[in-house]
């Protein structure tokens, strides 16, 4: 039980971090969709609009030496916060913004407010963005010119009075302009399904705690009825409670009796949060078919982006997903180790019961082992 509660402990601690780490680097309501084919930003807009998006990001990543990409819309959904240095930022045609390690391997000096050349144009740089080896141009027209490697859509699902728009109904509104996605992440999900963890943690918390407030209740309700059983005949019901040792037990039964009536409160109150966090799509456990579509839906996803190459965005869910596989791994590897600790345990007694298999003792404890033997206990 011990080891449990441990676990769980050590499963909400990585999730809560896990999802600090999502909500701080991502905005409310925020979707990724990675299109199969390039698209105008025009037709792009007009889908979005029939859609009541209004905060929105196209981006277009090229096919060049060094690393472009043009955007069209608000560039601060994926840039919010990665700003390392900037002048005046006006996200204008004839201006650029550098990565950090594009501007350390081409410039031995600070490139902001400098003449930035692509494409036989010149462009201003304005800002200097962490973590990044790519360069951002809001001018369009070097669509013309350069070849697309890849296009996605940032949006997020709120229209303008912040009523939330459903995910799979933009998809059906994109896919009916013939705009199609090959994958797609709402980030709100990625944030749902770390917190349905860290609640399900804490109901497996409560069942414990409401498992072990019931042994120990039956324990003080079998002692003191077994007592009053014995002396029933020679003393009264309020004679009995009255007395001192009794009240102490009276009084254990009645804080473990709130505890219990706390313990179901909770879980109660964490059920219902539980189911208010719907997901887009529902997921049947026991139905194959269901199993199946979500494991293709994953590998489909992975499979874009390792044929594609993996977002600046998407990375946080790749993140959270090698996280919590390390913590999988980690977790199994301590299990298997204790495992055959206690199986090493058990052969070094029953060897040494066979060696003293004469003497009167038949049975030997591991700590009276160990500490015959000079092993730690």
């Amino acid at each position: 039980m011990k080891n449990t509660l441990w676990a769980l402990l050590i499963i909400v601690l990585i999730a809560s971090l896990m999802l600090i780490y999502v909500e701080s680097n991502t905005y409310g309501g925020m979707a990724e969709f990675c299109l199969n084919e390039p698209v105008s930003a025009e037709k792009i807009k007009d889908a979005l609009e029939q859609g009541k998006v209004y905060d929105y990001l196209i981006v277009y990543d090229l096919y060049n030496r060094e690393s472009s990409k043009v955007y069209k819309g608000n560039m601060n959904l994926l840039l919010a916060g990665r700003i390392k240095e900037n002048t005046d930022i006006g996200f204008s045609e004839r201006e650029v913004l550098m990565g950090d390690d594009f501007a350390e391997r081409n410039y031995a000096y600070n490139p902001i407010g400098q003449n930035h050349e692509f494409n036989n144009a010149g462009y201003t740089v304005t800002a200097i963005v962490n973590d990044s080896h790519d360069v951002y141009y809001s001018d369009l027209n070097l669509l013309e010119n350069q070849n697309i490697k890849r296009q996605r859509i940032y949006a997020v699902l709120k229209d303008k009075d912040g009523i939330k728009i459903e995910e799979n109904t933009l998809l059906s509104i994109l896919k009916s302009k013939g705009i199609v996605s090959d994958a797609h992440i709402y980030y709100d999900n990625l944030s749902k399904l770390l917190l349905k963890l860290i609640i399900l943690c804490f109901i497996s918390f409560f069942i414990c705690a409401i498992y072990n407030i019931i042994k120990r209740l039956r324990k003080l309700l079998r002692s003191i009825f077994s007592e009053y059983k014995n002396n029933k005949y020679d003393v009264g019901v309020w004679e009995y409670i009255n007395r001192s040792e009794n009240l102490g037990l009276i009084r254990g039964i009645l804080l473990y009796l709130s505890a219990l009536l706390t313990s179901i409160i909770c879980i109660a109150v964490l059920l219902i949060r539980y189911l208010n966090l719907r997901m887009p799509y529902r997921f049947n456990p026991v139905s194959p078919k269901s199993i199946y579509g979500m494991i293709k839906s994953f590998f489909d996803l992975v499979s874009y982006y390792l044929h594609n190459g993996i977002t600046e965005m998407s990375v946080i869910a790749f993140k959270i997903v090698l996280s919590m596989v390390m913590a999988l791994i980690f977790y199994v590897v301590v299990i298997i180790l204790k495992r055959l600790e206690y199986r090493y345990d058990l052969k070094v007694v029953k060897e040494y019961e066979n060696e003293k298999k004469n003497s009167k003792v038949k049975h030997y404890s591991l700590n009276e082992v160990k500490k015959e033997l000079g092993i730690d206990a």
